[in-house]
């Protein structure tokens, strides 16, 4: 996450600025103070975060999904089919995976016009990636679980080399779409998430970078 941290004076004595990386997007102002001598000197804190571009969704979509699978496909047969006091198996994670995948690549193969007649357009600016995350993770404190097609069944290890098979289609298939897409479009396309409500393109794919990472933390737990 790239941001700058700008200290804006309130008071005209105090003259000074700090730059770190480069601005850009969401402001977020925050009061801080600073000390000069013996007296205190409010300050204005300007967080300025920077949303992911296109080309930074790829990256991070295929770094995420290339992590996953390796440590996935790195597991022993054993290891791969185990589920830990009734908790999914890391052969069920990878499914779950591919069956969040799935609706999003199925529904981009649709006109946009199509998409945005059934679905809608965004009202709103897409929240950043760490708005995203906090949000999702405030649903899972709420007891916010998969539920009906996003459940895995019970995965058996001649499994294992198809589902490989599939996440890799999945995900250059998603990839492809998004490369298709303009800055403009990852903002305004909706898309239904069956805990975050309706969710812009680009809040999607913060999710689904997310949402990779969060399994394999899960997996072996």
């Amino acid at each position: 996450m790239y941001f700058s941290l700008v200290c804006v004076p309130t008071n005209q004595e105090l003259r000074q600025t700090m730059y770190f990386f480069a601005v850009n997007s969401t402001v977020i102002v925050l009061h801080s103070c600073w000390f000069v001598g013996t007296q205190t000197k409010e300050v204005e804190i300007l967080f300025l975060i920077q949303k992911m571009n296109k080309t930074e969704i790829i990256a991070q979509l295929t770094n995420k999904h290339e992590a996953f699978i390796k440590f996935i496909m790195g597991l022993s047969d054993a290891d791969f089919v185990k589920s830990n006091n009734g908790k999914w198996s890391a052969g069920q994670h990878l499914d779950h995976i591919i069956r969040a995948i799935n609706p999003i690549t199925v529904a981009l193969f649709f006109p946009q016009f199509l998409i945005k007649l059934f679905l809608g357009k965004a009202n709103r600016p897409s929240k950043t990636y760490e708005e995203l995350v906090q949000k999702y993770n405030a649903k899972l404190a709420l007891g916010g679980v998969a539920s009906g097609r996003f459940v895995p069944k019970i995965i058996t290890i001649d499994q294992k080399d198809n589902l490989h098979k599939r996440i890799l289609k999945e995900v250059d298939i998603l990839i492809l779409q998004i490369n298709d897409c303009t800055e403009n479009e990852l903002d305004t396309m909706i898309f239904p998430h069956p805990l975050l409500g309706k969710i812009t393109l680009r809040e999607m794919m913060y999710f689904t970078i997310h949402h990779v990472e969060h399994h394999q933390n899960l997996i072996g737990k």
